[in-house]
C-alpha cells in the first residue's frame, strides 16, 4: 500500500507538466490569451513541390538594371502609306519636267516592200539579174512582179549619195508573172564604185518598189 502511494506521488508533477504543455499547444478562442510570437525564419514557409512560386518581386540576375532597357513602346516607327495615299501623291502618266522622251526613229532605208503609192495595192517586186558585165558600157538590171497584169510601167533606180539617176520601160505580161526585162542604163559619166539598184513597178492598179542590190561600176 505505501509502495503504491508513493508511485502515485511520484507520478503527480509529470501528470501536470504534460497538461500545461497540451493547453498551449490548444488555440485559446479567449481573445485576451497571449499571443506568442515567432521569428521571421520561424515564419518562412517552405514551397512545397508542385506549388506555384510567386516571382513577380524577384530580382534581375543578369545585372541589368530594367529601368535602362527601352520599352518597345518608345521604339521609333515608320509612317505608313496607304494604297489611297499612294495613289493621291502620284498621278499616272504625270509629265516629269525632267524627262528625256526617245527621239522619233526614222525608216530604215531599202525598206522597199512598201507601195510607193499607198492608195494602190502593194505589187510584190523582185529583183531576177544586175549586171555591169553583160552589156559594155551599161548596167543591166531585170526584174518582175509576181502577179500578171497589162499596163504596168517598170523603172530601174541607180543611187549613190545624194545622186539619182532612173529610166522607164514597159512592163511585159507572161503566163505567171509581170516581167520588167533588159532595164538597161548607160555608165557614161557615172562615179567608178557601188551603186543602188532597185526596180519599181506601177500600174493603175499596183504600186511597189523591189529590195536594193548592189552594181559595181568599174
Amino acid at each position: 500500500m505505501k509502495r503504491q502511494t508513493a508511485l502515485a506521488v511520484a507520478a503527480a508533477p509529470l501528470l501536470v507538466l504534460s497538461l500545461a504543455i497540451a493547453a498551449q499547444a490548444v488555440p485559446s478562442d479567449d481573445p485576451s490569451a497571449p499571443v506568442t510570437e515567432t521569428s521571421p525564419a520561424e515564419a518562412t514557409e517552405v514551397p512545397t513541390e508542385g506549388a506555384p512560386t510567386d516571382t513577380s518581386t524577384s530580382t534581375p540576375t543578369d545585372g541589368t538594371d530594367p529601368a535602362a532597357v527601352p520599352s518597345d513602346d518608345t521604339a521609333p516607327s515608320e509612317p505608313v502609306q496607304s494604297e489611297e495615299d499612294g495613289a493621291a501623291a502620284v498621278e499616272p502618266n504625270a509629265a516629269l519636267p525632267d524627262a528625256t522622251l526617245p527621239d522619233a526613229v526614222a525608216p530604215a532605208e531599202g525598206d522597199l516592200e512598201r507601195p510607193a503609192d499607198p492608195a494602190l495595192a502593194a505589187a510584190d517586186v523582185q529583183i531576177s539579174l544586175a549586171s555591169t558585165d553583160l552589156v559594155a558600157g551599161a548596167v543591166l538590171v531585170s526584174g518582175y512582179v509576181t502577179e500578171v497584169e497589162e499596163g504596168g510601167t517598170c523603172s530601174l533606180t541607180l543611187t549613190r549619195g545624194a545622186e539619182v539617176l532612173t529610166i522607164e520601160a514597159p512592163a511585159e505580161a507572161d503566163a505567171t508573172t509581170t516581167v520588167c526585162g533588159g532595164l538597161t542604163m548607160t555608165t557614161t559619166g557615172l562615179a567608178l564604185g557601188d551603186w543602188s539598184a532597185t526596180i519599181g513597178y506601177d500600174s493603175p492598179t499596183r504600186s511597189g518598189v523591189s529590195a536594193a542590190t548592189t552594181v559595181t561600176i568599174r
